[in-house]
């Protein structure tokens, strides 16, 4: 496994991109800089394995292996 700090190294090629788009309130799914980084690989291996805990912190989310599915922690069914 890679160090989480290797794996965020990706954004340190990022072009130039925007933040803030437009006028009014801010909405995150319209951010240049998440959707760059939302598509690379290293960045959603990091952020799975934090959600997932990973062995050293709580886990967010868990893995059935019956239904071979995963699920919040909290999610009722």
């Amino acid at each position: 496994m890679q160090d989480a700090s290797k794996k965020l190294q990706c954004a340190r090629q990022m072009p130039e991109l925007k933040h803030r788009v437009g006028e009014g309130d801010f909405d995150i799914t319209k951010s240049e800089v998440c959707n760059w980084l939302m598509q690379q690989p290293e960045i959603l291996d990091y952020l799975f394995d934090r959600v997932r805990g990973n062995g050293r912190r709580e886990a967010l989310i868990k893995y059935d292996p019956e239904t071979k599915t995963w699920k919040g922690i909290d999610y009722e069914d």
